[in-house]
Parts: C-alpha cells; structure tokens; sequence
C-alpha cells in the first residue's frame, strides 16, 4: 500500500487523501485530532490501484493539525494535514 499526502493542504473546504493498493480489498481510513482524539472512521472495500476519499466540513468542521491513517490488511500508513478557518 502507498499512501499519498492529501490534495490540497492545507485546506478549506474539502480536501482528497489518495492511496494505491496492490489488490482490491477493504481499507479504514481514521482522522484524529491534534490531541490524539479519533474523530471518525471510514471503512470500504476499494478496487485494486489508484483510490481516493474525500473529506469535508461535514467530517472535520474545526481548523487545526490533523493526523490521517490509511490501514490496508496489517499495514498502516498515516499523514498530517492542516485545516484552516
């Protein structure tokens, strides 16, 4: 699994956080706050290569530093992304 930065970020409105799997199968992306805080959970079943999810207001309405983690099978992978006012 590759996970790539999300696009944009930092962001306003809305933003897409892209990864790559080797086979299709099912993949949790969990966002946390700046406190460690889960905040929410996705969970799909993706198609082998090239995947995006969007992320919202509607998920994550407050501006701050947020840490994203894509889990695939036993591996995980986790990035940060800034949320602006």
């Amino acid at each position: 699994m590759e996970l790539s930065q999300n696009e944009p970020n930092p962001w306003r409105e809305s933003t897409v956080i892209g990864f790559t799997i080797p086979e299709g199968g099912q993949v949790q992306l969990r966002l946390y706050d700046n406190t460690g805080k889960l905040i929410n959970t996705i969970i799909d079943r993706y198609s082998i290569g090239n995947n995006e999810i969007e992320i919202g207001r509607d998920i994550i309405s407050t501006p701050g530093i947020y840490l994203y983690e894509v889990q695939y099978k036993d591996q995980i992978e986790h990035k940060r992304m800034i949320v602006l006012d």
